[in-house]
């Protein structure tokens, strides 16, 4: 009856550490993949600044470059083109 008893407490020890374990393992998992989602949010934050920037300084330059060609020979083609620039930045100027 002795031996049952303790069998008996073994076996429950046994299954509480077992649900413990079971328990730890699912913890550390979700924080694994809490911590992996993080990274993939920053790096995609980090993704879309990049980009951004680079929008940003290519509507820079075509506006520079066609400043530039309607300094250089104030056609009207230059002229339209400036204008069409000057247009997208008052449009998108403060999305970019």
């Amino acid at each position: 009856e002795r031996r049952s008893r303790d069998e008996s407490r073994r076996v429950a020890q046994e299954r509480a550490e077992a649900r413990r374990r079971s328990r730890e393992t699912a913890r550390r998992v979700a924080q694994e993949q809490s911590e992996r989602n993080r990274r993939a949010e920053e790096a995609n934050r980090r993704a879309e600044e990049a980009e951004r920037t680079a929008r940003r300084a290519r509507a820079e330059a075509r506006y520079r470059i066609a400043q530039i060609r309607h300094q250089l020979d104030p056609i009207p083609t230059h002229r339209q083109e400036l204008e069409a620039v000057l247009a997208f930045w008052e449009e998108y100027g403060d999305t970019l």
